[in-house]
C-alpha cells in the first residue's frame, strides 16, 4: 500500500488529518459531507487495515471475510472480485 503525505492539523489540542469518506482516488469529493477530521493515528491505523475501502464497504468487508469461516482476503482484491461497491 502507498503510504500518502498527510497534512496534520491541530484541532481541540489533537493532532488530525482529513479523511475522505470516498476516497479522491474513486471520484470522492473534497468537501462537505465526504471529509471528516479523524485522529492522525486511527487514519493511519484505518488505511492500514482496510487500505482504499468506503466505511459502507468496510462493514460489508468485515461481514463476509472477518465473521465468516472462509479465508483471509485482501480487503482491494475483496473489492475488485467479490464485491460491487453500494449504491448511495
Amino acid at each position: 500500500m502507498k503510504e500518502h503525505k498527510r497534512k496534520v492539523f491541530e484541532k481541540e489540542n489533537k493532532k488530525v488529518s482529513i479523511h475522505h469518506m470516498i476516497p479522491k482516488s474513486r471520484s470522492g469529493v473534497s468537501f462537505g459531507k465526504n471529509l471528516k477530521f479523524v485522529p492522525v493515528g486511527y487514519h493511519r491505523a484505518y488505511h492500514h487495515l482496510f487500505e482504499n475501502l468506503t466505511p459502507d464497504e468496510v462493514r460489508l468487508y468485515m461481514d463476509e471475510v472477518w465473521l465468516s469461516s472462509g479465508q483471509f482476503i485482501q480487503p482491494l482484491v475483496w473489492l475488485k472480485h467479490h464485491h460491487k461497491r453500494p449504491q448511495k
